[in-house]
């Protein structure tokens, strides 16, 4: 994790820290007949214990030391995944889903510093993110037995708090209009895709987070995102 923040008025603050955590995945495929396919996942909750280094230039004695140790924890969230499939021909499927990820999880960010920064040893940043739901449905179609094309939309929201929303995590609410295409020869498979994603923008005016001017806003976000998957069967 790194965060680094400043201003022209004053010190800059760099914050350099890493950590692991542990988690499982579970999940149920279900067949019942040569048209239809059911599946259900879940991804457990993962706490994440990290630590590093926080540094400020130029250093304030007794108020902004030049560098001290700092810790934290954050627990990422579980997800619950569902999806069907449906194949009205066999070389045609239509896939939708939903995922709900549990962001209410992440309601702080807190940090202990060795040293006191601005006279306290503990900063606490309240987030209280929401929980969230992720939309997608997708096609695939097997023009031959080497070829298959496929497009897809997903809508996934945003799970940031209006009242907390910061420059940090400027997004917003996303949508993903997928193309791609499969491509087979012998043990060799490559897939390669396009994704157009839009995000809206955001308004900070009802904002408290620390350093968010009000009345501020974020414009609308556009990528362009490639991918390419070379794979090879045993």
């Amino acid at each position: 994790m790194r965060k680094h923040v400043g201003s022209p008025a004053g010190p800059d603050g760099r914050l350099d820290a890493s950590g692991d955590g542990v988690g499982f995945n579970f999940g149920v495929h279900w067949k019942p007949n040569d048209q239809w396919r059911v599946g259900l996942s879940y991804k457990s909750q993962v706490e994440i214990g990290a630590s590093g280094t926080q540094k400020f230039n130029p250093a304030i004695p007794g108020v902004l030391p030049a560098k001290t140790g700092v810790s934290g924890t954050v627990v990422l969230p579980d997800m619950i995944a569902a999806g069907v499939t449906y194949y009205p021909m066999p070389n045609l499927s239509i896939e939708v889903g939903a995922m709900l990820t549990r962001w209410s999880t992440y309601n702080e960010f807190a940090l202990e510093f060795d040293d006191p920064v601005a006279f306290s040893t503990e900063k606490v940043d309240e987030k209280n993110w929401d929980d969230v739901m992720r939309y997608s449905v997708g096609v695939e179609y097997g023009i031959t037995d080497w070829l298959d094309l496929r497009a897809g939309y997903v809508f996934d929201e945003s799970p940031l708090d209006p009242k907390y929303a910061d420059y940090i995590v400027p997004g917003n609410d996303r949508h993903l209009f997928n193309l791609g295409a499969g491509f087979k020869w012998n043990s060799w498979t490559a897939d390669v895709s396009y994704t157009y994603l839009w995000m809206k923008g955001r308004s900070y005016a009802d904002s408290v987070a620390d350093g968010v001017v009000q009345n501020s806003y974020s414009k609308d976000s556009y990528a362009h995102i490639y991918g390419l998957t070379i794979g090879y069967t045993f």
